[in-house]
Order: C-alpha cells, then structure tokens, then sequence
C-alpha cells in the first residue's frame, strides 16, 4: 500500500495508475478482512488500493467521446465520458489502443448493466 499511503491526497494519481497501470486486478486480500482490493504493479512491486479507498471519477469534468463520419480521434492514456441517449454519462480510458470502460469503474462493478453497441475506428495519438 506504499504507492496508495504515498498519493493518498492525489486521486488523479490512484485513478491513473488504476486505468492505465500493469497487470491490474480486483480481488481479495486477507489483510482487509470484508474489503476487496485493486490491485497493481508499481515500479516493481504489487499494489493494493482498498476498494472503499478507489477515487470515483467527475464525468462531469471529462472530454465527451464523439464521432465524426464514424471516426473517434483519441489521446492515449486518457479519460472521456460517454454519453447515453438517456442522458446518462459514464468513464471510458483509452490505454494503448483499448478504449472501454474505466477499470476503477468496471472492476468495482460499476455501471456494468449499461450495454452501448458501436462501431468506430480508433487512431491514437
């Protein structure tokens, strides 16, 4: 939990490394007892953030993911916020040529009922 005590205050640092981190998982650590924990690799050795501990994201605050003649241009390592046709908004990373929902979102088991069907082509830059 070093990395997690060491950027307690920074929730951009936790989701970053979360979203766009090695080999990153959700599971059980008997250390936490009821808790589950996502885990990472973090300059060589395993992390785990407490899954009450896992910052939420603003999707608010994030760039809307829009398609013009069907083609997306995207940043890697970088969050957007889909927009239902009902209004709702949800998180979506781009991490090296993948884009789908934020893993500090999906592995906690968040918003895993809403289904969205697309077609696009993805070019990173």
């Amino acid at each position: 939990m070093t990395f997690y005590f060491a950027n307690y205050h920074n929730s951009r640092a936790i989701l970053d490394e979360i979203n766009f981190g090695e080999n990153v998982s959700c599971g059980y650590n008997p250390d936490f007892k009821e808790y589950g924990v996502i885990s990472f690799d973090y300059n060589g050795s395993r992390q785990v953030v407490p899954n009450y501990a896992v910052p939420k994201i603003n999707t608010g605050v994030l760039s809307g993911i829009r398609a013009v003649n069907n083609s997306l241009v995207l940043n890697n390592k970088s969050y957007y916020s889909w927009t239902t046709a009902s209004g709702s908004r949800y998180p979506w990373t781009v991490n090296n040529g993948r884009n789908g929902w934020a893993a500090s979102e999906s592995l906690l088991a968040e918003h895993t009922g809403q289904k969205i069907v697309m077609s696009i082509e993805v070019k990173i830059i």
